[in-house]
């Protein structure tokens, strides 16, 4: 088990099991950030009812904020 799973649990421990616990995975594109939500969704599953929500195409969609010839940071800040 990672750290930050460890983290997750002990904040879930403390919190009252039927209140909705919202966890909001950012990071640039490329970073792993599906890959982690899909295991912690895994790992939780067992005990939590877990729904994963994918905002990024609802801001804006893929091409309008990448390879617009901007650097990458400027595409994830700006864009």
């Amino acid at each position: 088990m990672t750290p930050i799973f460890k983290q997750i649990l002990i904040e879930l421990e403390k919190r009252n099991k039927t209140a909705p616990f919202i966890i909001a995975i950012d990071g640039f594109g490329g970073a792993g950030k599906t890959t982690f939500a899909k295991k912690l969704q895994q790992y939780l599953t067992p005990n939590y009812n877990v729904k994963l929500f994918h905002l990024d195409n609802a801001i804006e969609p893929a091409a309008r904020r990448y390879g617009t010839g901007y650097e990458e940071w400027f595409e994830y800040y700006y864009l």
